[in-house]
């Protein structure tokens, strides 16, 4: 590394202090307190001056980042805390209960809103005590409702991440590789959902030298995917140029991985980061292969209990339908892969390796393609025959990808085993879920919730409760007049013909538990309900195929698309299309294919997008036959102007329609547009001209 520009990668305005441990300790030998990632840390006031910033204010930052059970400790804490300060108000200040427990229980049901009207306020402190917590009821129990639902939404996708980084001897010619593997963390079968869309993957290295802080971006050999679904292994070569040429990867040095990304389901951007200490790192290994292809069900098994598998170079097995072995090299037996240890720093020694100028060139040509990754072959690339034996002869790179065969290429189904995480997409797929799907879900979740308190209040039936003369046995069973209390409840209607009565403590605690229980149901069901009523798409309907025309004497791609709301304007429209292809390592990219007008300004109006297959074309070479073969990727982005949300939508193109051009579907007038809907498509056209 050149030290004159290293100031360029100071850290600058941090001083390290000498301590007896590394500042980035590993996890086996770091305290707990220094266990967690290193950026988020506690932060500490030294010398004179305090945080600006009060730590109050960031209440909602606190709750949101707890985990779902200290949360419900949390706001269960300070519901039952609220009414029991009012009850103490009820009994101590206007002594309107014989005891304690009648005041908890008058202050319940007057801060969830149930009363019953058995127990209640009879004097004037009582009244305006009962006016106080109806104020503050409507205060805190929105805000419980908000924290909850909140949570229960928000778009934090986890990409897992391996738990070890390898560094992979003898990747490129004689360059060594660090290696971390990523994958999306889907419990679904389905390879079309819970998909990331223009993922961006970032790798620093953080490294303390004396006193100073510094961090190298360090290159990936692919950093962008168009498609994020499977699994994808993140490759640094280690070469001259890089910051890991030649020096120790100690415990003064950390790696740091940030993956950015559109989660498909909600349009969302999410971010997720990893880091590496040097603990973490594996010498001589690469990753095991986590897909397999189940040949019973013809299904990619993708066990997420080999995230983290590593095995020496030597022994590293290649499934026979997910990879081509490297030329050469026999799997055999070894010793475990190598860790590396503070005290025996290891280097790795860049060799340089001649490649052709020519070679060269074309290598960063295609570097600055996006890449699809491997194992989404089946959805975005067509079969073909000579697909597999042109693969075989490019993986001579010591097999850093995943490349699916022929036979699994075509599958749409994924098995997922053992997924963390295993949750996170639930609230998506409700949304995705059909409406009877969800009323139904509503129904039988309601349903469990009542029937199991009132099986609860009929074990102790009647037991100090409330009845009206006129609900008693045999108009109505036992059974049912706890199951009308357990409705009264949950949906906090409190008639008052059935209730706990006053010294009753097993069936009010039950009540107080379960109109709690109906509050945070009710609170996740309406943010379902209207989230799922008003999720901003884009309802985008694009031509089934692909046309191949002339315009102007110049062989074209057509292609059209239009907005099939009925209500609602997107604008800033943006079209990008793309052909994918593999390249000579085996990698799959996507080539832009420039479109002669990428932006509109409405797509109200259905618009025709051309891209001309001219002298700069990537498919300037490609005849009919090889453009048959070739599948296209067309993507659109645009603000709902209704939501004022940017929405997305894609279009896979595997069928071309040769010789036919689009006909003109719509009339302007001065009074309005007019649209033929049948002309949309190529389902009416008119011979190529």
């Amino acid at each position: 590394m050149n030290d004159d520009g290293e100031w360029r990668n100071v850290w600058h305005g941090i001083t390290v202090a000498p301590a007896a441990r590394a500042i980035f300790p590993g996890s086996s030998s770091a305290p707990s307190s220094s266990k967690r990632m290193f950026f988020n840390r506690p932060l500490r006031s030294t010398g004179r001056g305090t945080r600006p910033r009060a730590l109050y204010k960031d209440l909602a930052y606190f709750l949101i980042d707890l985990s779902w059970p200290r949360l419900a400790l949390a706001l269960a804490t300070s519901y039952f805390g609220v009414i029991f300060l009012f009850g103490l108000l009820f009994f101590f200040i206007c002594q309107e209960c014989d005891n304690l427990f009648d005041g908890y229980n008058l202050s319940y049901q007057a801060f969830s809103t149930i009363g019953f009207g058995v127990v209640y306020s009879r004097d004037r402190c009582g009244n305006y005590v009962t006016i106080l917590e109806s104020y503050v009821s409507m205060v805190l129990l929105p805000t419980f409702a908000g924290i909850i639902f909140t949570k229960f939404s928000l778009p934090k996708v986890q990409v897992a991440f391996s738990n070890k980084c390898c560094i992979q001897p003898n990747y490129q010619g004689q360059h060594s590789a660090l290696v971390v593997r990523v994958a999306n963390a889907s419990s679904s079968p389905n390879l079309n959902l819970d998909v990331i869309m223009d993922a961006v993957f970032t790798m620093e290295l953080f490294s303390v030298h004396e006193t100073v802080l510094r961090r190298h971006k360090l290159a990936l050999k692919q950093s962008d995917f168009i498609f994020f679904r499977l699994a994808l292994e993140l490759v640094h070569v280690i070469d001259e140029s890089s910051p890991l040429h030649g020096m120790p990867f100690t415990a003064n040095c950390m790696l740091h991985v940030t993956v950015t990304g559109i989660d498909s389901n909600r349009h969302a951007t999410i971010v997720n980061q990893m880091s590496y200490t040097s603990d973490r790192v594996a010498v001589g290994a690469k990753f095991d292969s986590m897909l397999s292809h189940d040949l019973a069900t013809n299904h990619v098994v993708m066990d997420f209990e080999k995230l983290s598998c590593v095995v020496s170079v030597e022994t590293c097995s290649i499934a026979p339908h997910m990879a081509a072995a490297a030329p050469g090299r026999t799997p055999t037996s070894s010793s475990s892969p190598e860790f590396v240890d503070a005290s025996s720093p290891q280097h790795h020694d860049g060799v340089s390796w001649d490649q052709p100028e020519a070679e060269l060139a074309a290598a960063a040509t295609a570097s600055d393609q996006p890449f699809v990754e491997p194992g989404m072959t089946g959805i975005l690339f067509k079969d073909s025959s000579g697909r597999a034996l042109h693969r075989q002869a490019t993986m001579s790179d010591g097999g850093s990808y995943v490349h699916i065969d022929d036979t699994i290429s075509m599958l749409h189904r994924v098995r997922p085993k053992n997924v963390p995480h295993r949750f996170q997409y639930l609230y998506y797929h409700i949304l995705h879920a059909k409406w009877v799907s969800i009323v139904a879900g509503i129904f039988i979740l309601t349903a469990t919730v009542t029937v199991f308190f009132a099986v609860l209040h009929w074990v102790h039936f009647p037991g100090g409760l409330f009845l009206m003369a006129d609900m008693l046995p045999p108009r109505n069973s036992p059974f049912e007049l706890c199951m009308y209390l357990s409705v009264h409840t949950f949906s906090t209607i409190g008639y008052g013909t059935i209730a706990p009565a006053p010294g009753d403590n097993y069936h009010n605690a039950l009540v107080a538990v379960e109109a709690m229980c109906g509050l945070t149901v009710a609170t996740i069901l309406t943010g379902i309900f209207w989230s799922k009523f008003a999720l901003p798409q884009a309802h985008i309907q694009f031509s089934p195929a692909m046309a191949v025309s002339m315009y102007q004497s110049q062989r074209c791609l057509v292609f059209r698309a239009v907005n099939t709301r009925n209500v609602g304007d997107i604008q800033l429209c943006q079209f990008k299309l793309g052909a994918f292809s593999t390249d000579r390592s085996g990698a799959r990219r996507m080539y832009d294919l420039p479109l002669v007008q990428p932006t509109w300004p409405s797509i109200n109006m259905p618009a025709t997008l051309v891209h001309v297959i001219d002298e700069s074309s990537p498919l300037r070479r490609h005849n009919d036959d090889e453009l048959n073969a070739t599948s296209l990727l067309a993507l659109f982005s645009g603000f709902d102007s209704t939501f004022c949300e940017t929405v997305y939508a894609r279009q896979i193109y595997t069928t071309y329609e040769f010789g036919k051009q689009f006909e003109n579907s719509v009339t302007l007038t001065p009074d309005d547009v007019g649209v033929e809907w049948s002309q949309v498509s190529l389902d009416n056209h008119l011979p190529m001209k």
